[in-house]
């Protein structure tokens, strides 16, 4: 595949839902992205054990 694609990991999922500017500037710019089941369940995996777990499973059912 060629163009401007990205496959994100967990940590620049986590880094972008967290508002880090140049992560979110690449993202927009970019053609398409994926992201592997590995990182979704990754994700669910630390909403569960985070102290806003209705607020990070929101975001990521929005994602």
């Amino acid at each position: 595949m060629t163009g401007n694609s990205f496959l994100l990991d967990t940590n620049i999922i986590s880094s972008w839902l967290t508002g880090d500017s140049a992560i979110a500037d690449k993202i927009d710019q970019a053609e398409a992205i994926y992201i592997p089941a590995i990182a979704v369940g990754e994700m669910y995996y630390g909403a569960q054990y985070s102290t806003q777990i209705e607020k990070i499973l929101s975001i990521l059912r929005g994602l």
